[in-house]
């Protein structure tokens, strides 16, 4: 049998955790995969992928620009399946990700959010409720108002530490708000959890809105800081010299 066996050497079969770069033939600086985005290019970056196979009316970067519109699509039982959830997958066992949106819409049901997605899925997100945006937690088929009445511009926070546990939080103005509870993320079908932004509506025909996202960022999870293991890096540094 001449196929490939990609995995450990002792374990056949078993996900390599980290492994040292392979010689180049020159000294590689560091390299870590884009995350971040300031949705300021006129295509979505690499690190994206929808839920599902998407369409073109689903966003757009060219409407309003430096900022990515979503399109309010009909809603699911569960975050998780929403065909246009627009995620990435999760960068290390620690991080934080922060967005900033601005919720626009006048039609009743329409909401949009930050989300955790895998076989169990986890969001805080605006949703339009008559006159008012209120701020929802959501976890697989239960809902949780947080907030009756916010304003249409709010950042989304979501802190992962070891072992998926996620924190939300929300800010009006530059102090973040924890909401009480914590989910744990869990891996998808083929993937792992993944994190993202999502458009939804109960309106399943008729008028429909759209949010615009400013930013997405990834940055440290202070409460627990360790972007990539101690072990990694260690081992990418090991072959910085190109031995």
């Amino acid at each position: 049998n001449s196929s490939l066996v990609w995995g450990m050497q002792i374990l056949c079969g078993e996900p390599v955790q980290c492994h040292p770069k392979p010689c180049c033939g020159a000294p590689q600086s560091i390299c870590i995969p884009q995350t971040s985005d300031e949705f300021d290019a006129v295509e979505l970056g690499r690190q994206w992928q929808w839920n599902a196979n998407h369409k073109d009316e689903w966003f757009s970067l060219i409407t309003r620009p430096g900022h990515l519109r979503l399109y309010a699509q009909p809603s699911a039982l569960q975050l998780n399946q929403l065909p246009n959830l627009l995620l990435q997958k999760f960068p290390a066992p620690s991080f934080a990700v922060e967005t900033r949106l601005e919720f626009s819409s006048v039609y009743h049901g329409d909401e949009a959010g930050l989300v955790i997605a895998g076989q169990s899925s986890a969001g805080l997100s605006l949703r339009r409720a008559g006159s008012r945006n209120e701020l929802l937690l959501r976890h697989d088929k239960t809902e949780t108002v947080i907030h009756a009445d916010l304003g249409r511009h709010v950042c989304l926070r979501v802190s992962v530490s070891d072992g998926g546990k996620c924190q939300f939080s929300f800010a009006t103005e530059k102090k973040f708000i924890q909401v009480p509870g914590v989910f744990v993320a869990t891996k998808g079908v083929w993937i792992g959890a993944k994190v993202g932004i999502f458009a939804m509506s109960s309106i399943t025909g008729g008028f429909r809105g759209h949010v615009d996202f400013d930013y997405f960022h990834l940055v440290e999870n202070k409460a627990s800081p360790r972007l990539y293991p101690d072990e990694c890096r260690q081992g990418f540094a090991s072959r910085s010299d190109g031995i």
